[in-house]
């Protein structure tokens, strides 16, 4: 089957325009993923809409259909990593897909100490600390604009152990000026990006009503 046909197949006599699109989306980075794994030994990271980024449970929900349509192309679980925004509710979304359903996470937009203590103590799979962008923020909102290895502010080392519930999570990662704004800035961008996709596929599946 091709993968304008695999887009098609998904029911649209009792489904909106709007689940269809969704349906479509993830069928597609799930051909995109399968594609990847046949050329690689390891794991692929599979991304859930940025725009459920504070709906702990709407992730776990999208997190887990990415498996099973995984599954239904005969790629194990095992191989993928789902990807999800370090956001409170994102990380109890990684703890929940590891814990009780044994799922992969890759934790994203990854910027303050508040959300590394978070993702270590939820257990998951993977972080995917953006080191770059935390340094060319210093650089271009500071009055330094050189940084020694070792006084990187994206890289700290020999710090004190803590323990971060929601409210001291959410108060630690706010104090961190740097990190509200590239977590923000990330979301809204992936977002955008979701709603160009989905503009595309509703050309491309709904055209004349599936006429052209």
């Amino acid at each position: 089957m091709s993968q304008q046909g695999s887009l098609s197949c998904c029911p649209g006599a009792t489904k909106s325009r709007e689940d269809q699109i969704t349906n479509a989306i993830d069928k597609l980075f799930v051909l995109f993923g399968a594609e990847i794994l046949k050329k690689i030994p390891g794991r692929v990271s599979t991304e859930v809409d940025a725009r459920l980024s504070f709906d702990k449970d709407a992730m776990v929900a999208r997190a887990k259909r990415l498996i099973e349509l995984y599954k239904e192309v005969g790629i194990s679980k095992d191989r993928i990593l789902i990807k999800l925004s370090s956001t409170w509710e994102g990380i109890q979304a990684g703890k929940e897909l590891e814990e009780q359903h044994g799922v992969h996470c890759n934790m994203t937009l990854l910027f303050s100490f508040a959300q590394a203590v978070a993702c270590a103590e939820a257990g998951v799979t993977l972080i995917s600390p953006f080191v770059g962008r935390i340094l060319d923020w210093h650089v271009a909102n500071t009055d330094k604009k050189s940084f020694e290895p070792l006084e990187d502010p994206a890289q700290a080392s020999d710090l004190e152990k803590i323990h971060l519930d929601e409210k001291a999570f959410r108060w630690l990662h706010n104090e961190d000026q740097m990190a509200v704004e590239k977590l923000s800035d990330g979301i809204r961008k992936f977002a955008a990006d979701a709603v160009k996709l989905e503009r595309m596929l509703m050309e491309r599946m709904f055209s004349a009503e599936n006429g052209k």
